[in-house]
């Protein structure tokens, strides 16, 4: 098995059915399988000098345990004790990171409603304290504790949305001001260039992740414990300031790429009584958002439909690429719109 392989069956893993067992009972048997895998690495695939197939399966087993343990003592309430458990999990240096660049692109989406249909750039930020009491349990997010959450597309940004109605669907685009850290918790894909030994050993972690909610009406959902926690221990993590991960809402009606579904989550690091984080403020520029429906009525998306190619281009002036994988997804109402936003509004910091 090379690398690769193994890339696409730890997907694989994340499909299978739960067969009733409980949530730890199913972790142990993804890991497990995950483990198994591991060792049917051809030798090949790892680099010269690198630690050893066999030290590398000591590092995935000891990481896998932990994660079974943080879950465990998660179980019993023993909360300080799974924080700092996951902690000293993330200081052992092991794991991927994802960089974000001052030429990175980002996007945050809101729904509106009322007279206000499109919002200003301070509103398109995350939550502000004064109204914590509106955030809830999500799979990176904490009851009443802001994070702020960004999509390296529209399309994701409304996949995490739950597919909401687009007329009430506003848009903001961002830049980060300096390089930004993070834990890099995406789906493996070769494209990605990371180090081979550290995408392995980031995998049980990014498995743990990523399973898929089986009861998504329930109050309580397991499969958020362990993105909970990790998120936990990033509040004020001295290296990673948050983290990426790929969107699990992904259904088959798109048949776009994977990597258009990178998602970020920082949680913010100085607490007020009101108002935003200054330190998340200070990393990012954030123009005014869009409103899906009057860029419609303006005629600058070509077609509530898919536009075709000749539109696109007539519009906004660039050849398209031949032949690209990503070309269906320039000319859908999502690329129309992240290219109204490069070309109309310019980043600027929350005031």
């Amino acid at each position: 098995m090379n690398i690769e392989e193994l890339y696409k069956l730890a997907k694989g893993f994340l499909l299978e059915p739960r067969e009733e067992k409980s949530f730890s009972s199913h972790l142990q048997s993804l890991l497990g399988g995950y483990l198994e895998a591991f060792m049917d690495i051809d030798d090949a695939c790892f680099k010269d000098g690198s630690i050893g197939k066999d030290s590398l399966k000591g590092e995935i087993e000891e990481i896998s345990r932990r994660i079974i343990d943080c879950l465990d003592l998660y179980s019993r309430a023993k909360l300080d004790e799974c924080i700092s458990l996951m902690r000293d999990i993330l200081n052992l240096d092991v794991f991927c990171t994802y960089v974000l660049d001052t030429e990175d692109v980002w996007y945050r989406s809101r729904m509106v409603d009322g007279k206000e249909r499109v919002l200003k750039a301070k509103d398109m930020f995350h939550v502000p304290f004064e109204l914590v009491r509106k955030i809830g349990n999500n799979r990176f997010s904490i009851s009443g504790y802001p994070c702020l959450y960004l999509s390296n597309t529209i399309w994701a940004c409304w996949e995490e949305m739950k597919e909401p109605g687009m007329e009430d669907f506003c848009t903001s685009l961002l830049k980060p001001t300096r390089e930004i850290e993070l834990l890099d918790l995406r789906l493996p894909n070769v494209a990605y260039n990371q180090e081979v030994e550290m995408v392995l050993c980031s995998l049980p972690l990014i498995i743990a992740c990523s399973i898929e909610v089986e009861f998504p009406d329930d109050p309580f959902k397991p499969e958020y414990a362990i993105p909970q926690i990790v998120m936990l221990a990033l509040v004020n993590h001295p290296r990673f300031q948050g983290c990426s991960f790929t969107s699990t809402k992904k259904i088959d009606n798109f048949d776009w790429p994977d990597d258009l579904l990178t998602n970020i989550a920082m949680p913010v690091r100085c607490i007020s009584e009101t108002g935003l984080c200054p330190k998340l403020s200070d990393y990012f520029q954030i123009t005014d958002s869009i409103n899906y429906k009057y860029e419609v009525l303006k005629c600058k998306i070509a077609s509530i439909r898919r536009a075709r190619k000749a539109d696109i281009d007539e519009m906004f002036g660039g050849p398209h690429v031949e032949e690209s994988i990503y070309e269906d997804y320039e000319g859908s109402i999502f690329g129309q719109m992240e290219k109204i936003l490069k070309r109309d509004y310019e980043p600027k910091r929350i005031e």
